[in-house]
This record gives C-alpha cells, structure tokens and sequence, in this order.
C-alpha cells in the first residue's frame, strides 16, 4: 500500500512536470495570479521534481534493497514460526495421547481442564523423551520457544506489527515464565487442572501464531 500510494503520486508529479513544460496552457492565463504565473510555475515544478527526486532515491535505496532482504530473511521467518508452531503442538499431541492428531486441533476450554486431569508432572511423558517426565517436557518447550522467539524478535523491521505483537504476548505469558508454576524447580502439584487458564490462553497464541502463519509465511516456507 505504501509503494502504490507513493508511486501514484510520483506519477502525478511527473505529469504535472511535463503539462508545465510542454503544454501551450500556463498559469499566468489564471488570472487571479496574474503577473505571478511563471513564478507558481517553477514553485509547483521544484516541489514535483524535488518529490519525484526522492521517491527515486526511496525506491532505489530503501524499497528494493528490503524486497532483497526479504527474499531471503522471509523464510527464515517462516522457518521459525513454523517450528515454535509446532513445537508447542507436539505438547497438545502428547496430552490426547494421539501421535498422529492433525496440526489444526487445538482443545477447547472444557476438553483442556480433561485433559490436564489425567496428567501427572512426575510420570512419564508419552511420545517424547520417554525416558523423562511431564515436567522436562514442557521445561524443555519453554526454552526451546524462548530462543526462538527471541531470534525472530532481532529480525527488526522485517516483522509487521501483527507478527511482533503475537510474539511479545507468547514471550510474556506465564506459560513461559522460568519461575512459575510447572516451569519452577518448586513445582510439585498432582495435575495440572490448577492451571488451566495458563493452558488456554498460551494455546489460544499459538493458534493465532499458526493462522498467521498459513495466511502470510507459509508461502514462502521452503526446507533447507
């Protein structure tokens, strides 16, 4: 949008340029400047030649030079989103206890509360490291999430204001908190039902990472 808008007005700009320069009408026949005509002529054709100056400038030196960037960054991006995506829903796997459970399910608030019932930090965690428990999983989710989102985070410009936002409410979550709850070297509860909350809201997050993932980076996810 920003692109269009500017290079619709560069081209107003240089037709006004040209109509000034080559058409027989001008502005000393307006007569309410009358006597002033050539004067408003340059005024008007210093601003036109000044804008379309810089839009030059702007296009050759700032546009394309991202549009390089992001060729090239957009699907580390893409990359990375991807991976926390499902890095996060291989938890949601091992809580329905279904290895081949589709990348589109995500529990719902009552489904959550069951399903965190039947979990206890301290057993063994199905599907992944099945020599550790619950609680090394999740630990385990956490820092992998954290290092990715703070990557992302150092991509600077290249992440619209969307992105950034998803990523800074999934950094700042108590899910991710080092010192809370399951994550805390003190945790020692029977199930996690007393989080439940925690639960929803992270994974309602990650379900908006994943939409905005399929609508905007997916095309450019290529395998390395």
């Amino acid at each position: 949008m920003k692109f269009k808008g500017l290079t619709i007005i560069g081209i107003i700009c240089i037709g006004i340029i040209l109509w000034i320069n080559f058409v027989d009408f001008k502005f000393e026949e307006i007569k309410q400047i009358e006597g002033k005509g050539q004067k408003f002529e340059y005024l008007i054709e210093g601003l036109c030649l000044s804008y379309v100056s810089g839009y030059m400038f702007w296009l050759l030196n700032v546009f394309w030079v991202e549009k390089r960037e992001k060729k090239f960054i957009l699907p580390l991006i893409a990359q990375y989103v991807r991976g926390i995506v499902a890095n996060n829903h291989s938890i949601i796997h091992c809580l329905k206890k279904d290895w081949n459970l589709s990348s589109d399910y995500f529990p719902d608030k009552d489904e959550f509360k069951i399903l965190l019932e039947d979990v206890n930090p301290k057993d063994r965690a199905p599907f992944y490291y099945q020599k550790e428990n619950w609680i090394y999983l999740f630990r385990n989710r956490q820092r992998s999430t954290v290092d990715s989102i703070d990557k992302l985070l150092l991509s600077g410009r290249h992440l619209d204001d969307h992105l950034r936002s998803i990523l800074l409410q999934i950094r700042d979550s108590l899910y991710l908190k080092e010192d809370y709850a399951f994550n805390s070297d003190e945790f020692n509860e029977v199930n996690l039902v007393r989080y439940q909350t925690v639960f929803i809201k992270y994974f309602e997050l990650i379900k908006s990472l994943k939409d905005y993932y399929n609508k905007n980076l997916k095309p450019h996810f290529r395998l390395t």
